[in-house]
């Protein structure tokens, strides 16, 4: 299974046309960049549930929301390995569930993909840390679970609107706080229970 985070890219030109064909252009483009190849899966996965549900003519149960204790279960399996490689798969058996049946679940809870609410949680940590330590940017990015400060920035600057470095400076200045005090050398342990915050809006 492909890490949520990262994968390889696509050097296949039908596989390309699909991917174009069944996602939205921005999410597609971050699949065939190499990233994300799990959402792609989940994606496959959730949609092939939805068509089920709503062809529901035979008296089959359509799908229904994932119950709120399973919720909090799966948000707890991502804050405790928030420095990790996160697989749908990962996910799907904090809840007890398939793959398939917990990525329509989870969307139909969340209004969210999977993927799309690991990486929210990740940039919450991200957030936590940047204001509370004086950790390098490339280390906040390691230990919530980016592969690279690159792919981190991109990320951050597409959820929060401002790259890692301006939200910081603004953050702090916005708040008059002095300089944090350095995070421990530990790489990512310490945020591991850290509580998220409201989730920012892609």
């Amino acid at each position: 299974m492909a890490d949520i985070d990262g994968g390889d890219g696509c050097p296949d030109a039908t596989m390309a046309h699909f991917v174009r064909a069944l996602l939205p252009s921005d999410a597609a483009e971050q699949v065939l960049s190499g990233f994300y190849t799990d959402a792609f899966h989940a994606s496959l996965l959730s949609r092939l549930a939805a068509l089920r549900g709503s062809t529901d003519r035979d008296g089959r149960r359509r799908v229904s929301p994932l119950p709120k204790w399973k919720l909090r279960q799966v948000e707890a399996h991502v804050d405790a390995n928030i420095g990790e490689r996160i697989t749908l798969a990962d996910l799907a058996a904090a809840a007890r569930l398939s793959e398939m049946h917990f990525a329509a679940q989870f969307r139909l809870a969340t209004g969210q993909r999977p993927h799309d609410f690991v990486i929210h949680r990740r940039i919450q940590h991200a957030r936590r840390m940047m204001v509370e330590t004086q950790e390098p940017i490339v280390q906040v990015a390691l230990a919530v679970g980016f592969q690279t400060q690159a792919h981190f920035t991109t990320v951050f600057k597409r959820v929060v609107g401002l790259t890692p470095h301006r939200w910081r400076q603004a953050e702090l200045e916005r708040e008059g706080a002095p300089h944090p005090v350095a995070a421990p050398a530990s790489r990512g342990d310490r945020w591991a229970g850290v509580s998220a915050t409201a989730m920012p809006s892609a």
